[in-house]
């Protein structure tokens, strides 16, 4: 589910030369890094998710390998203990014009149509996050898929979204059956993936 920027360095020392599935199986890259296929979020979904988050918990947005936040702290941190890029201030990231809104008034409410969204993802303690995804859940009903690696983070894609698509898109350009694939996974969002795939292990 992470983002092509966390991988790179592990496609070059093993010369990689297949199509990677990313992002919850929302960008599918070639192996020198063009896209080949991307599912993004609803700016109307992406608002919402704004709305109901930023002002509580810790928010943050990816667009492909850069992650938007509004400020960074100990908990988007973690996100860079996980491999990924480090989280950049959206007043820094230059989507706010130089004249314009002071950085205290910086939201991701302005990277929302400035730049391709694939999704959100809300840090916090789980029992929030739990409480969260209860509301969320009920607010955006069937317009985004919530899910969760981590028990102190949720995830907000578009609708129907998973890595299992995305890899059925790669295994059918490449010709090969679920049957001849292993997959491996640890958490809820692989679940459809281990599923689908001739051996799912799950860890």
């Amino acid at each position: 589910g992470k983002t092509r920027g966390s991988a790179e360095g592990l496609i070059a020392e093993l010369g990689i030369q297949s199509p990677g599935v990313f992002l919850q199986g929302l960008a599918i890259y070639c192996p020198k890094g063009t896209v080949q296929h991307e599912v993004l979020l609803d700016d109307e979904v992406a608002r919402s998710v704004v709305k109901m988050t930023e002002d509580d918990h810790t928010l943050v947005a990816y667009s492909h390998s850069t992650i938007l936040t509004r400020q960074t702290n100990e908990l988007t941190d973690i996100l860079a203990a996980c491999k990924e890029p480090a989280p950049v201030n959206v007043h820094d990231a230059g989507i706010v014009p130089e004249a314009g809104i002071p950085e205290e008034g910086v939201s991701l409410m302005h990277a929302i149509g400035a730049v391709p969204i694939h999704k959100m993802l809300v840090l916090d303690e789980p029992k929030r996050v739990s409480k969260l995804r209860n509301r969320l859940a009920d607010h955006l009903g069937d317009s985004a898929t919530l899910v969760q690696a981590m028990d102190n983070m949720l995830e907000i894609l578009p609708p129907g979204s998973s890595k299992g698509n995305g890899l059925g898109r790669v295994l059918e350009a490449l010709e090969i059956a679920w049957d001849e694939v292993v997959a491996i996974g640890d958490a809820e969002n692989d679940i459809e993936m281990l599923q689908r795939a001739g051996t799912g292990v799950a860890m």
